[in-house]
């Protein structure tokens, strides 16, 4: 169950105030059957070049989906701002969970039934923007039937780091015939 955590900073406060943000993430799902017998080899190639294949292929669908910005990402934000040093945390992670019956909501500090954690393949933050990608092979992610939601976050281990975003996806299903690409994307520009 997701937890909500009244707590927040004073600077997370502020910067929720003067801010205003909004993300995106598009799932796409492919038949990983179909790109192996395409492909001889397909497992043994590193999981970077697999994620950059699978543009070569039409997904099996493609969700795309609005994500709720949490207390977490303006608390990452302040510190940002805080520091005269390379922040320590960034949007390293996703997690993907199974439970889709509660709404996203800003004071979310974790998903409503988180079920795994991966690194970003590939995160590309600038002055206003956050953009990732994930690929979940077809050995990832096997623990549920189908995603329904997704959060980037600071750290590899459930429970731990900032809950960044929350988003209802899909639901995509997940197997060990199914591989999935996540692409997310956090954006903030000043309040009007």
């Amino acid at each position: 169950m997701s937890t909500d955590d009244p707590t927040e900073t004073d600077a997370a406060v502020g910067f929720a105030e003067a801010t205003r943000s909004r993300g995106r993430f598009v799932v796409r799902r492919y038949d990983i059957e179909a790109v192996r017998a395409a492909i001889p080899g397909w497992d043994d190639h590193p999981k970077s070049r697999r994620l950059a294949a699978l543009s070569l292929f039409q997904p099996v669908s493609v969700s795309e989906t609005t994500n709720t910005p949490t207390v977490g990402q303006h608390e990452l934000l302040a510190d940002y701002l805080a520091t005269t040093t390379a922040p320590t945390e960034t949007a390293a992670h996703l997690a993907v969970g199974d439970d889709n019956a509660t709404a996203p909501a800003y004071r979310n500090r974790s998903l409503n039934n988180e079920r795994y954690r991966t690194p970003v393949a590939d995160s590309s933050p600038d002055d206003t923007t956050i953009r990732s990608v994930v690929y979940l092979d077809a050995t990832e992610a096997n623990n549920m039937d189908a995603v329904r939601e997704a959060g980037l976050c600071t750290a590899g281990t459930q429970g731990e780091g900032k809950l960044l975003n929350h988003a209802l996806v899909g639901p995509e299903p997940k197997s060990s015939t199914v591989a999935l690409t996540v692409r997310g994307a956090l954006s903030w520009e000043a309040a009007q």
